[in-house]
């Protein structure tokens, strides 16, 4: 009788844990880019570890970056030995990142980083069921040790200021010998945030070039075709230009899906690469820019009068192309796949062994990330000009213009679908699987974290909602704020395989017609009038607020239709749901351009 290989093998599950919170403890997208990547770059030094027969199962190699877990098959009484080395190579990467901060070394103890980054690792020996016994084990064993909580040791002497980005770690002084790093004035950083200012790949865009992103695509657009447009664009660029003798340097602005071709004008490559604030006017204001960019108040008459002519070029601009200002606004999206570890427990009956299906599931992963990559960052005609931050396959997490956001959510869903659990006509390889989805709308001077934390805790109540879920979440600048959760399903009134989100672009479309977005105050206020209605009286109230509303036959039809599917199931016969979607599709339309 042959013995199966996997029964003579250790099995290695290694993760990096609190992931999340590292990544949402960001101030610009730019340290948020630089967390996932030096998360991805952990996980890639636990693969160095791994050589001679031992084997890694998951994750396989992609371009979007690197999960916070490894698994891996190794020769039996093996694995700890390549769980320790594993933990070695990853506390290495991170020395390494210090003394990439410290060429020649700090020159002070510097304090401690309590749990970053920590290595949190199982091994299970040979067992009679093979691998997936080894398998089922190790997932215990992993959701025990989620339940318990290691506190390591802290010396309280160190600490004299806490990091302002983390609000958990000493943050360490200005230390000699220390290469240069993005640090606002005042600015006190932890070791990890320092490390993240100094990651050195490319930049990546500020909030305000995602939010602008389409605008600047339209006025470079009528740059090409209109003299006077780029002539103006020209003299802006020179006055933005003109500005960096103060020491004003604005951030990175290029987006993947949109490169100027060759025949671009200087105006248009400009338009595609200068940061989007540029071209806000509440930016060139003398006070805001000292602060901003940590400027010395010395020679401020001519400081000033240099802001004004950037503010007039900027104006002019906007008047010749005949454009309204810039969206302040965008999004942050997250998706996850929703109980991935248990489905991976469950393989298919196909006769391929759990160990092969793992592999080939590794695989379709990597395709869905490539797919959710491509959705954000193709550069085509229909561009949604958006940013991916991190795509594992099974998660992912990146920003997107409002007037597009919403249509992302449906595609990485879609991205998931087609990789993962196939269709009727083409079956995954886990063919239940289902990913939820969150979109959360702030304005671009908001704390990045906030938005972060936010679209973490929505994808939550959005999986509570029932899986798949979706969320949708406004964070105005002056204080609204409005979520409207549901299944990402929809009732039997609506055709097959439409979700939540395409129906809430069809409310978008109407409010961007005729509909006027107060019908979301007619909603609020007759709310209590829904109770007593049935599902055709509600259609009709949704009709006759629409129409009143200078919607026309078809938009109100839409509308009701719209409102009625995203608010189905909700309490109180879905008025307080239908009162939420419509601020949605309300500030969607507004905001989008």
């Amino acid at each position: 009788m042959t013995v199966a290989t996997d029964l003579r093998r250790d099995l290695v599950v290694a993760t990096i844990p609190g992931v999340q919170q590292f990544i949402g403890e960001s101030r610009s997208t730019g340290d948020v880019a630089a967390s996932s990547r030096l998360v991805s770059e952990l996980t890639a030094a636990m693969r160095t570890a791994v050589d001679g027969t031992a084997e890694v199962v998951l994750p396989a190699d992609g371009e979007t970056g690197l999960p916070n877990r490894v698994v891996v098959l190794t020769e039996p009484h093996a694995g700890v030995d390549l769980a320790q080395l594993m933990v070695e190579r990853v506390h290495g990467a991170w020395k390494d990142r210090i003394t990439a901060l410290w060429p020649a070394g700090p020159p002070v103890p510097l304090p401690a980083v309590p749990g970053f980054p920590q290595v949190q690792w199982v091994v299970v020996p040979p067992l009679p069921g093979g691998y997936p016994a080894q398998w089922a084990r190790a997932q215990e064993a992993l959701a025990a040790r989620k339940r318990t909580r290691t506190f390591p040791g802290y010396d309280d002497r160190m600490l004299q200021r806490v990091c302002g980005v983390s609000a958990r770690w000493a943050a360490v002084g200005h230390l000699p010998g220390m290469r240069r790093v993005r640090r606002r004035r005042g600015e006190w950083l932890s070791l990890p945030a320092l490390i993240k200012r100094a990651d050195p790949a490319e930049g990546f865009p500020s909030t305000w070039s995602v939010a602008t992103g389409p605008f600047r695509r339209e006025l470079a657009a009528r740059a090409a075709a209109d003299t006077t447009v780029r002539t103006a664009a020209w003299e802006l660029q020179n006055a933005v230009r003109g500005l960096r003798r103060f020491g004003v340097r604005f951030g990175a602005g290029a987006l993947p899906g949109w490169q100027p071709g060759p025949d671009a004008s200087e105006e248009q490559r400009w338009l595609a690469q200068v940061e989007g604030a540029c071209l806000l006017p509440q930016t060139w204001s003398v006070a805001g820019l000292i602060v901003e960019h940590a400027l010395a108040r010395s020679d401020q008459a001519r400081f000033a009068k240099a802001v004004e002519t950037a503010a007039e070029k900027l104006r002019r601009l906007l008047e010749v192309a005949a454009l309204p200002p810039p969206p302040s606004y965008l999004a942050v999206l997250a998706q996850d796949a929703d109980r991935m570890g248990e489905r991976l427990g469950a393989p298919p009956r196909t006769g391929e062994g759990m160990r092969a299906w793992h592999g080939a599931v590794s695989g379709a992963l990597v395709d869905a990330a490539g797919r959710q990559r491509a959705v954000l960052e193709t550069d085509d005609d229909g561009a949604t000009l958006g940013r991916l931050v991190y795509a594992g396959g099974d998660d992912a997490l990146g920003f997107a213009p409002v007037e597009s956001a919403v249509s992302v959510a449906a595609a990485w869903n879609e991205a998931f679908r087609a990789a993962v659990a196939g269709g009727p006509d083409r079956p995954g390889l886990v063919p239940r699987a289902t990913a939820s989805t969150a979109v959360v709308f702030f304005h671009s001077s908001s704390p990045l974290q906030s938005a972060i934390s936010e679209v973490q805790e929505l994808l939550r109540e959005a999986k509570e909602a029932g899986r798949p879920g979706f969320g949708v979440a406004v964070l105005r600048r002056g204080g609204e704020r409005v979520r409207a959760v549901r299944r990402w399903s929809l009732g039997a009134d609506v055709p097959a395989g439409t979700g939540a989100p395409a129906v809430l672009n069809e409310l978008v479309a109407a409010m961007r017609g005729g509909l006027s977005g107060r019908l979301a105050q007619s909603l609020e206020r007759d709310a209590g009038a829904f109770t007593s209605l049935s599902a055709p009286g509600r259609r009709g109230e949704i009709r006759r607020l629409a129409l009143r509303h200078g919607a026309t036959e078809a938009e109100a039809s839409t509308a009701a239709d719209a409102l009625l599917a995203l608010s189905d199931g909700d309490p109180g016969n879905g008025a307080a749901a239908a009162y939420r979607w419509a601020v949605v599709a309300r500030f969607v339309a507004a905001e989008g351009r």
